[in-house]
């Protein structure tokens, strides 16, 4: 069963005014039209998840939102995907953050595909990759917190959804697990709060 969370939104974008705002709702009134993803949302078998004590596992995750507003004028999947369009990908954040992206246009559709990262050095507080602009690849960081060149895998990656269909049986009660997308409103954050699992 879908739940309201609080929302913080990090100040990770050029422009992002908004920074710490909260709601129980989905949406929430700020200065920018956002759309926004929690790692509090993310499935019980992510790496980026809360334990039972309430503290973050670990690790860190990296958001690419994805404009998929033509996909919907037609039915064929090959079709939809050669639709969707890669706006913009975020920071690599800590787990039990949040990324809001300001680069939303409102009345479009919107999914984002979210890298989960485990944690590599045993500090839950600290961010263990790192990303070059605009790009979902991460590589790892030195001892001194410097990028590398070499690769990092994601652990999992989700599809976070504006809503899922939730009298279907299909993902485990969640609904269709191609969930609906995220519809952008102008001076409002929008939460894909429906996070499936990819891989």
């Amino acid at each position: 069963m879908p739940r309201a969370t609080a929302i913080l939104t990090l100040c990770l974008l050029p422009g992002f005014l908004a920074c710490n705002s909260s709601s129980n709702t989905d949406t929430t009134t700020d200065a920018k039209t956002l759309i926004a993803v929690d790692s509090e949302d993310f499935p019980e078998s992510a790496a980026c998840r809360r334990n039972a004590d309430g503290t973050v596992a670990g690790g860190a995750f990296v958001g690419e939102l994805i404009d998929v507003t033509g996909r919907l004028t037609t039915t064929t999947a090959y079709i939809n995907a050669l639709k969707d369009f890669r706006v913009r990908a975020s920071q690599p954040v800590a787990c039990g953050d949040s990324i809001g992206f300001a680069d939303a246009v409102p009345n479009r559709s919107y999914e984002v595909q979210v890298m989960v990262y485990p944690d590599t050095d045993g500090d839950p507080n600290t961010v263990d990759i790192c990303t070059r602009d605009n790009s979902n690849v991460a590589v790892a960081k030195d001892a001194d917190g410097n990028c590398t060149t070499t690769f990092v895998s994601p652990s999992e990656t989700l599809r976070c959804h504006g809503w899922v269909d939730e009298s279907s049986s299909n993902n485990g009660g969640l609904g269709n697990p191609n969930g609906q997308p995220a519809i952008a409103i102008e001076f409002r954050t929008v939460t894909a709060h429906y996070c499936i699992p990819e891989s």
